[in-house]
């Protein structure tokens, strides 16, 4: 069951200090499809969120300020007409300091089966940072 968790998992680092305040340290491979980008190594404010942004931010800066999990029901929809309704959980770790949250744990399902999307843009990130 752990494998089948891992494609729908995150981590996202907390920079107190830098300009990018949150920056996916990874992320699944069926979330990078469902959103179809890549989001491993790249900061929240980065990507294409269509409009969704601001959530994000949002949550995951009470998920830092309160240092308790949620849960938010959300629908993505995107220019494209992709659009699907997913739950998601955020975690906040302290690596360091007890009461200071450095990381977020997230995990997201979605409501109904999505078909397993394409993951062919992901195959020029990959020779871009020589990874496989």
């Amino acid at each position: 069951a752990l494998m089948l968790a891992l494609p729908h998992v995150f981590l996202v680092d907390v920079d107190h200090a830098g300009e990018g305040e949150f920056t996916f340290r990874l992320a699944g491979s069926f979330l990078e499809a469902a959103f179809g980008q890549t989001m491993t190594r790249r900061h929240v404010e980065d990507l294409k969120l269509d409009g969704h942004t601001d959530e994000i931010l949002s949550r995951y800066r009470r998920t830092v300020a309160e240092r308790a999990p949620s849960v938010s029901n959300l629908r993505f929809v995107n220019q494209d007409g992709r659009q699907f309704d997913y739950e998601r959980l955020l975690l906040p770790l302290a690596v360091g300091e007890l009461d200071r949250v450095e990381m977020i744990l997230g995990g997201i399902c979605f409501k109904s089966p999505l078909p397993t999307p394409s993951l062919s843009f992901l195959s020029r990130y990959h020779e871009d940072h020589g990874t496989l």
